[in-house]
């Protein structure tokens, strides 16, 4: 239907017969997702669309049949609005009511003004978990190193002071007993600096970290995190890979104590080869990872006399992908799956998924009553982050991850397994 110069039309029509439409101006009456943002377009469709590993088996993992249609999917189902908006202003996830624009390519539209967004903030409320006693938060927190220059860290004392303030903000929101942080600079400089943030905000001596040792290779490592009246480490802190190795800092076991109960439970923090290169190479050499992530955890009931086994962190890997569903047949249960399926921490082209994982033991599991990814991140604009002019002292964009927070109910003096 044509009114005033301007047809009415809906997201499958476009997206079906874009070429009958070039040159008009419509009025699209589905409701569209903001999937991606970029400077000077955005990418919409009439649904959030998610990475294909996060939906389906991927390649030389049986039949893919299922991965190639989410492939195909979410390649044709998006439009690509040019207009002039603010992309610092703009969240994926908002909706645009009523667009109305100009089509001049088959899927490409352009519109005079940004248009109007409903729920255009991240949604960043915690859930309501009255049952839990110990609460955990996973979180990447994007290269936070106390020592300045380095190709992805901080280049100025200004810089790193608000990254320090962001993160510590964004850390605190999560109301979290015990942080398990990756793309922390390895040693002991700067958790401690994060550290003196955390306990200038609330009360002093409130927080403390687990000491790394000092190896050499890669500068990027994990920590522990924890609120001492609430939590205690125990044990030593056991390493995927010898010392000196250039990964060794990425990987990290720890045992831990609840204050309240008594109860024992074991921490494994991960942060896995990122997705840099071939897929194919990428892939194996986080198969490589997990494999010495395995042997950590076949000697965590050893060490810690417990089987009570967590397993965070970044794992640069979708819930379909190889390593994520090796432990699950070693059987460590998928949380993500538990819970919500359909949530995510990272957004990448338009494209939503967990890289940030959740796995338990079988008797880990049966404590965990709730898991959460809080979206102070991956929906803004990387522009709000600390380098940018854009940028304020509050807690979201500290990352290009979103946190996930883990609630478990510990039982008293419940007997180590």
């Amino acid at each position: 239907m044509t009114m005033a110069g301007q047809t009415s039309v809906t997201f499958e029509e476009l997206i079906q017969n874009g070429e009958a439409y070039v040159g008009q101006r419509v009025k699209v009456t589905t409701p569209l997702v903001v999937c991606g943002v970029y400077y000077d377009s955005l990418i919409l469709s009439d649904q959030r669309l998610y990475v294909p590993e996060e939906r389906a088996v991927g390649l030389d993992q049986g039949d893919s049949t299922t991965y190639w249609q989410q492939v195909a999917f979410n390649r044709t189902h998006r439009l690509r609005l040019e207009t002039n908006h603010k992309p610092y202003q703009v969240y994926t996830g908002s909706i645009v009511r009523s667009l109305r624009a100009l089509v001049t390519k088959p899927g490409v539209l352009v519109a005079g003004k940004a248009p109007k967004f409903t729920c255009n903030k991240p949604n960043d409320r915690l859930p309501k978990m009255k049952d839990a006693n110990l609460v955990i938060c996973s979180s990447n927190v994007q290269n936070l190193f106390a020592d300045l220059g380095g190709y992805a860290s901080a280049k100025t004392p200004k810089q790193l002071d608000l990254q320090v303030e962001k993160v510590a903000k964004g850390l605190l929101y999560s109301q979290a007993d015990l942080f398990a942080l990756c793309e922390v600079e390895k040693g002991n400089k700067t958790p401690a600096l994060l550290v003196e943030r955390m306990n200038a905000k609330t009360k002093a001596g409130r927080y403390s970290w687990v000491e790394s040792r000092t190896s050499d290779g890669d500068t990027i490592g994990v920590c522990y995190v924890y609120r001492t009246d609430r939590i205690q480490p125990y044990g030593e802190t056991g390493y995927g890979y010898p010392e000196g190795n250039i990964y060794g800092e990425r990987f990290k076991i720890q045992g831990f104590v609840h204050t309240a109960t008594g109860e024992r439970f074991v921490v494994s923090l991960n942060h896995l080869r990122s997705k840099r290169g071939s897929a194919q190479r990428a892939d194996s050499l986080r198969m490589l990872n997990i494999h010495a992530i395995k042997e950590l955890l076949d000697n965590a009931p050893l060490l810690y006399g417990d089987s009570d086994i967590l397993v965070v962190g970044d794992f640069n890997c979708y819930s379909y992908e190889r390593p994520i569903q090796y432990l699950v047949q070693q059987g460590y249960a998928d949380q993500q799956m538990r819970f919500d399926s359909t949530d995510y921490s990272y957004v990448y082209k338009a494209e939503s998924g967990s890289l940030d994982r959740v796995l338990a033991s079988p008797t880990m599991a049966e404590k965990i009553i709730g898991i959460k990814a809080i979206h102070l991140n991956a929906d803004c604009f990387y522009s709000l982050g600390y380098r940018s002019r854009y940028a304020k002292s509050d807690r979201f964009r500290y990352s290009d991850h979103d946190p996930v927070v883990i609630y478990l109910r510990l039982s008293q003096n419940a007997a180590s397994r």
